[in-house]
Formats: structure tokens, C-alpha cells, sequence
């Protein structure tokens, strides 16, 4: 499909759909949206020349590089004393933008990569991952979705995808650490019936006590994926790192949803997710001014310029995450020729 910057910026007003359908019957196309989160003006805005940042990083050459890169954010953070983080970028290629895959495919590319962040995290982190029982296992769980997102990765399984058959890699099928889920749809958990009924088993009986991290994969489809990331920090003790990968949340921060959708559900959402670090963050802007809004902690915001052949040129950088409306109206457009 055709992109534009001021189509990354529009907001998609869709429906967000209460459950998913089985074997990855995940929600359709991703849509594009601005975050909405006040910020300061691109011309008040503190921008540093060209050199003048020591935790400046470089744009990754490929997914592999990506990795390493989200394994440093993740650990400088985590030394640091961030405990909420969150990675964003695109599963389908360096270049790509919301839309250009269908959500299904995403989400099977986010797990390729993400088993590769989850080795990269585990096996550079020396004891801090390990149990603390002795037998020095990988202690870091990841949470899919819901049970068969979970069984799918696991075990992998044929699906169809908008009615084309592929082959879904399991891609943590010899996963060292642990693996569980977030919601198991049903009538009783869209009802809520089952919580109010304590049959609802509780996200937190999913992990373990010397579970040590908890990575969270895609749990973009519906807002109950998110709550029950948010009951799993507070059932454990407000306690352990918790990774959010391809999460989407800048829907929840930007007033994707419309505002009757789910009123106190959103409001429980907006304040937690506030409460999450972007440590890791690319997002793509095409059109006639080809950009990249990128991010690894401890660095600053950069926005980078495509090059034909080259890799992407800084033209502007900044301390606060700028919103990809602004992006795409303001910054882009004034310094695109600047350098």
C-alpha cells in the first residue's frame, strides 16, 4: 500500500475486537496512529549538533544487529533502576511501517526476533537471569497472548493467513527459560463473571517465584492482554524487569480507542503504561520525506534521514519522545534538507 507521512500521522479509529480467533487468527492490518502525549515544540526542544551526544547509537544494518542493540538498552536500563520497559519496531523489515504486513505475519516475525532478543538478554546477563535455586536455569519467562499464540510458537502449527496456507515456525520450541500466557478468552473473562466468581485463575499462578524476568510478546489485540500485564506486576510484588515487546501501546497513549471504548479500563491502561520506558523504539515514516524515529537507551530521540544506498542520516535529535504526528508535520518537513 501507499504511505505518506501525513497518513502515519492520521488516527486509525477501528474497533478493537473483545477476543481473537484460534491458530494466530490475530486482528487485521496494522493501522498507523500518532501518540498524542504532550510534548515540548520542535523549536524549544533541546537539539544537539551533529557529535555532541556520547550515547548516540547507530541504526542497525539488520535484525541481528537489532537484537545486540535491544540486549544493550535492555541492560543499560536495567542497571539503571528502569524496571517497565518497552521495545517497539518493525517485524517485517528495517524499512517497513505499520500496514505494509498483515497483523498475523507481524506477530510470527515478532517471535523470530524476539527468541533471538530473549538468548541475546539471557546469555550476556551473567547470574542476573539465572534461578536462585542452584541449578543456574534461565529464568526468564515469556508471556504470549493467550494459549494458542503460546502452543503455536512453542510447537508450531499450518495456519492460513487471509486464506493463504503457510507454516508457522516454533520458534521457542528449545526455548532454555519458560513460557506461559496472558488471558484464555472465554465468555467468563469478557464478562468478567469469572474474576467476580473467583474461577478465573490469576495471570501471577502462571509464573514461577524465582522467575526473574518477564517477557511480554505482542499483546497488542485487546486491552485485556495488557491488564493482565499490569495484574502480573502488581501479583508479584511490583518487583521483577518486566520487557514488553511490539506491545502497540502508543494506541493506548495517544487515545487510539474512542473514548467510550472500555472508559475505565483505559484509564487503569493510560497510567500504567505511562509508567513504561521506551528503551528501544523505531518507527518508520515514508512518503516524500523517507524518515526513521529511533531510540536506544540511554541515547537521546533521533530522527534519521533514508539515504538511497547508505545508511540513515541524523538531521535532529532531542531529549523527549517526540509524537509521530509531530514527526511527520513538523520535524521532518523543517529539517529534511538541512544536511
Amino acid at each position: 500500500p501507499s504511505h505518506s507521512n501525513e497518513a502515519n500521522a492520521s488516527l486509525a479509529m477501528l474497533p478493537c475486537e473483545p477476543g481473537r480467533l484460534p491458530l494466530l487468527r490475530r486482528a487485521g492490518p496494522s493501522q498507523s496512529w500518532a501518540t498524542g502525549r504532550a510534548r515540548t515544540s520542535p523549536s524549544s526542544r533541546r537539539k544537539w549538533p551533529a557529535g555532541a551526544h556520547a550515547s548516540r547509537c547507530s541504526f542497525p544494518a539488520d535484525y541481528a544487529e537489532l537484537a545486540v542493540q535491544v540486549g544493550e538498552a535492555f541492560r543499560a536500563a536495567n542497571a539503571s533502576g528502569v524496571r517497565l520497559c518497552e521495545v517497539q519496531f518493525p517485524p517485517g523489515g528495517l524499512t517497513t511501517v505499520p500496514g505494509d504486513l498483515e497483523g498475523n505475519e507481524e506477530s510470527n516475525l515478532t517471535c523470530r526476533h524476539l527468541r533471538r532478543i530473549c538468548d541475546r538478554i539471557y546469555r550476556s546477563s551473567g547470574d542476573a537471569f539465572r534461578t536462585r535455586n542452584g541449578d543456574n536455569a534461565c529464568a526468564v519467562r515469556v508471556f504470549f497472548p493467550d494459549p494458542d499464540e503460546l502452543l503455536i510458537h512453542t510447537r508450531g502449527a499450518p495456519t492460513s493467513d487471509w486464506g493463504a496456507a503457510t507454516e508457522v515456525d516454533a520458534s521457542f520450541a528449545d526455548f532454555a527459560g519458560r513460557v506461559a500466557y496472558l488471558v484464555e478468552p472465554s465468555l467468563l473473562t469478557f464478562t468478567g463473571i469469572g474474576k467476580m466468581l473467583g474461577v478465573q485463575q490469576e495471570v501471577s499462578e502462571r509464573a514461577s517465584v524465582d522467575d526473574q524476568l518477564f517477557v511480554i510478546a505482542y499483546p497488542s489485540v485487546n486491552l485485556d492482554e495488557m491488564l493482565a500485564v499490569k495484574d502480573l506486576d502488581e501479583q508479584t510484588g511490583c518487583a521483577k524487569p518486566i520487557l514488553v515487546v511490539n506491545g502497540e501501546l502508543d494506541r493506548i497513549r495517544s487515545g487510539y480507542y474512542p473514548s467510550f471504548w472500555a472508559r475505565s479500563e483505559m484509564q487503569i491502561l493510560t497510567e500504567f503504561v505511562s509508567t513504561l520506558e521506551p528503551v528501544y523504539y523505531v518507527h518508520n515514516f515514508k512518503g516524500s520525506y523517507p524518515c526513521v524515529l529511533f531510540r536506544q537507551f540511554p541515547g537521546p530521540w533521533q530522527v534519521l534521514k533514508r539515504v538511497k544506498g547508505g545508511p540513515p542520516k541524523l538531521i535532529y535529535e532531542c531529549e523527549t519522545q517526540p509524537s509521530l504526528k509531530e514527526c511527520a508535520t513538523e520535524i521532518i518537513p523543517k529539517f529534511y534538507d538541512s544536511s
